[in-house]
């Protein structure tokens, strides 16, 4: 009888016991707790979370990822606020660095290794994006049994990677067990802040609500069990903001009494407003407008222009941007609270049926809608982070004989991951009248003013995967040897919708209301003759809707692509003797290059430095008598995909374990590692 041994994931279990002679009354207890803290059989360097300290350790925001800081060469995504965009981009509402409130990780960094590089399964499904391989935690500790992370020197069976995280969810039993949570946060225990205090404002509201709960149990005795699990999370959080806006004064066009901030609190002259459409036709040298004001009405100033304001800026301006509050240091400003909210619920559903001695059939399936927006005091400057990610799994497990044991498996996962502007905006561009962008929401972004414009994120990032999985694995112990065999195929189709610049930016500088037009020798010599200054103020220039430059892109192509990836192996464990173990194996990876059906790819000629198309029309992918570019004609000296991947990835792998004693091990390993 063998006691208090636990088995854990991906364990190769080894317990050394020494079997006495005793009477036919007697039995011999062998008892090997704490054996499973000191491995003895690989050379890797992993660490198991088992089900007590997924239980026990408090976890702010209760993320299975946070568990890893358990482990040593293991570091976490906010390890710095720019170390991972992957990281970063999974905390829209609450930011990405030690000091948040609630970080959500979305991976590791394993043995110094991008966070890119770690496999993150559930139940053996892969659940990562391929934006940046990102993960949204979909498993809530009270659903986990246990975790293991595998830092480095990791066996043949493992790869996709070069290091992994394996999470086993729990499973029910002949006994009903269960829980119920809630975990509260608010801000009567915090701190107002300075400028709070300054400003006589109360204390920013933080809510933060976290709670759930699970239940398992038999449905039919020693047959058939389940086990379900539920986590909400609700956070509202608001912080205090102060933005620069325009004065009321040059929002109504008066400039009379406008002096622009200086340095070190200063103040400069008031700058000359000058008229782009009255000058001297034979130095250039603009008028300036009448007492330093632009009308906003119909007037004869800026002739052939019924006005001399755009209407669109003008719309833009009276609509959208905010007028001044308070007044800080002399300069009006506009003070309010930015919003934050997340509305997070994830849920996870496990029957297990004990079909036969033999055979054992476990599916799982796991649901995470996790909906957050961060608001400022500007309405349409909204950053959304929205995922919606599912995955199912299925196990039958058999045994074949008394030393083999085989594992089929087949998964599904979905991961979606939004990020970029608020799609619950207004459509600002068409209420303004500025044709011809897209239909998302937001508006333009006018840059250069040198006051906040309420500006809409440029970029909108949605992805969404469908990840078809299946894999098997045979388990074989032949005397001292422990042989292990298996593959495993992803079928990758992933979707993803860019938008950036959309609704335009255009950006404005002095140039069209300064004295002079830019490289005017001429007129530049009469101003200097008159002692004038060149004046000029990037705002006008707002005002009258004439920019330096801008910037306008729609896309309307989403990208569509087909990725596999297959992975076989062979390994052994070999007990060479009671002291030293022998880890060697061999794996074999191949990722297949993206396939786009619209073939809408290119590829580059590095000796001539040409572009080359798989289309010969490279616009055919957006003619429907093509398909869309499904049915156009390509060139035939390059590839479908627009380029070749390597298909000899092989990945061997061979490591010891030697006990020296009882608590000492010495463990060495060498591999190749694709990622």
């Amino acid at each position: 009888e063998v006691k208090n041994r636990v088995a854990q994931v991906t364990q190769a279990a080894q317990v050394d016991f020494r079997l006495e002679i005793g009477e036919t009354t007697e039995s011999v207890t062998v008892v090997a707790a704490g054996a499973e803290l000191l491995s003895t059989s690989t050379a890797e360097v992993a660490g198991t979370i088992g089900t007590k300290l997924v239980e026990d350790l408090p976890l702010n925001g209760r993320n299975f990822f946070d568990l890893a800081t358990t482990l040593p060469h293991v570091s976490l995504q906010n390890i710095a606020p720019t170390a991972s965009f992957a990281g970063f981009s999974m905390n829209a509402v609450l930011g990405s660095n030690p000091s948040s409130p609630l970080f959500r990780s979305s991976g590791i960094f394993a043995a110094g290794n991008r966070d890119s590089a770690t496999n993150v399964s559930i139940d053996g499904v892969n659940v990562q994006s391929s934006v940046y391989r990102q993960t949204t935690p979909q498993t809530p500790p009270s659903a986990i049994q246990e975790m293991k992370i595998h830092v480095s020197s990791m066996n043949a069976e493992f790869g996709n990677g070069v290091a992994a995280v394996n999470v086993i969810t729990r499973s029910g039993t002949n006994r009903f067990h269960g829980e119920v949570y809630e975990y509260l946060r608010n801000e009567e225990l915090d701190a107002s802040s300075f400028f709070n205090n300054l400003a006589g404002r109360r204390k920013n509201p933080f809510r933060q609500n976290q709670f759930g709960g699970a239940l398992g149990g038999p449905l039919i005795s020693n047959k058939l069990f389940f086990f379900g699990a539920y986590e909400g999370l609700r956070v509202r959080q608001s912080t205090l903001s102060i933005v620069t806006v325009p004065p009321n004064d040059i929002r109504q066009g008066d400039f009379s009494q406008f002096r622009p901030a200086g340095p070190n609190n200063t103040f400069l002259p008031t700058p000359t407003i000058y008229n782009p459409y009255r000058y001297d036709p034979v130095t250039g040298l603009r008028e300036p407008f009448p007492g330093n004001r632009i009308p906003l009405g119909a007037t004869a100033l800026c002739s052939p222009r019924p006005t001399c304001v755009d209407p669109v800026t003008l719309k833009f301006l009276e609509n959208y941007v905010l007028t001044p509050n308070t007044v800080i240091d002399g300069i009006p400003r506009y003070i309010g609270d930015a919003r934050q909210r997340i509305d997070s619920d994830q849920g996870v559903l496990r029957m297990d049926w004990a079909k036969s001695e033999a055979d054992r059939i476990y599916g799982r399936y796991s649901k995470t809608v996790a909906p957050t927006i961060n608001q400022p005091v500007e309405s349409l400057a909204g950053l959304s982070q929205n995922a919606s990610d599912q995955s199912a799994v299925v196990h039958w497990t058999r045994i074949l004989s008394t030393n083999t044991v085989n594992d089929f498996m087949v998964g599904y996962a979905r991961p979606k991951w939004l990020y970029g502007k608020d799609l619950n905006a207004a459509n600002a561009s068409a209420a303004i009248g500025l044709l011809n962008t897209s239909q998302l929401a937001g508006g333009p972004s006018f840059g250069g003013t040198g006051y906040s414009m309420n500006s809409t994120l440029s970029f909108l990032l949605d992805g969404t995967d469908n990840l078809y999985q299946v894999g098997d694995d045979i388990t074989h112990i032949r005397g001292r040897h422990n042989l292990k065999f298996g593959f495993q195929t992803i079928e990758r189709r992933f979707y993803y919708q860019n938008q950036s610049n959309d609704k335009g930016y255009f950006n404005f500088t002095p140039v069209f209301t300064s004295a002079c037009p830019d490289g005017n020798t001429a007129c530049a010599a009469a101003r200097n003759a008159l002692g004038l200054a060149n004046g000029g103020n990037a705002f006008a220039t707002f005002l009258l809707g004439t920019p330096l430059n801008g910037l306008f892109q729609l896309n309307n192509a989403a990208y569509r692509g087909h990725k596999r990836y297959y992975g076989v192996y062979a390994q052994d464990s070999w007990r060479v003797t009671s002291k030293l173990t022998l880890n060697y194996g061999l794996r074999y990876e191949y990722w297949s290059p993206w396939l786009v059906p619209r073939h809408n790819v290119a590829s580059f000629d590095e000796v001539n430095g040409n572009i080359l198309y798989v289309l010969q029309n490279p616009l055919d992918y957006l003619n429907p008598a093509t398909d869309f570019g499904k049915d156009a004609p390509l060139n035939s000296n390059i590839p479908p995909e627009g380029h070749r991947t390597r298909k000899l990835n092989l990945a061997p792998r061979i490591g010891l374990a030697y006990s020296v004693t009882g608590s000492t091990v010495f463990r060495a390993g060498y591999g190749i590692y694709y990622d």
